[in-house]
């Protein structure tokens, strides 16, 4: 918009709020100052994501306690975690997540590092789990 058209933009406003009536232009104003300046409000799956990022240690500290693959996918599965939040708990763990993988290669990967790597280190010490 050029300068020009503001100006004949905001007379106009001017002109409207001219012949309204008082009570019409505070209304107006009222509605304006109810609307939430950020936008959009937060969904309760968007609040659900925020306290899951705050509790990755107790996800990571509990997955670090399972012995058995199996258990720790279907942990992960009964969690119902995003791509964004199993890539950050990846990440967290130093887990090498591509923009290729999808979430159960993504779980996968977790599962093994976390997991699986443990149970081949005890396998090859001569461990019993």
């Amino acid at each position: 918009m050029s300068t020009p058209e503001i100006v004949r933009l905001l007379r106009a406003i001017a002109d409207v709020i001219e012949r309204s009536d008082s009570t019409e232009v505070r209304a107006v104003a009222e509605a304006l100052e109810k609307k939430p300046s950020s936008g959009r409000r937060q969904s309760s799956k968007a609040q659900k994501n925020l306290d899951l990022r705050s509790d990755l240690d107790l996800v990571t500290s509990k997955l670090m306690q399972i012995s058995d693959r199996g258990e720790g996918r279907g942990f992960l599965a009964s969690l119902r975690l995003s791509r964004a939040d199993l890539t950050l708990i990846g990440r967290k763990n130093n887990v090498h997540i591509l923009k290729e993988d999808n979430l159960s290669a993504i779980e996968d990967k977790i599962i093994e590092s976390l997991i699986g790597a443990r149970l081949n280190s005890k396998a090859i010490r001569g461990e019993n789990s």
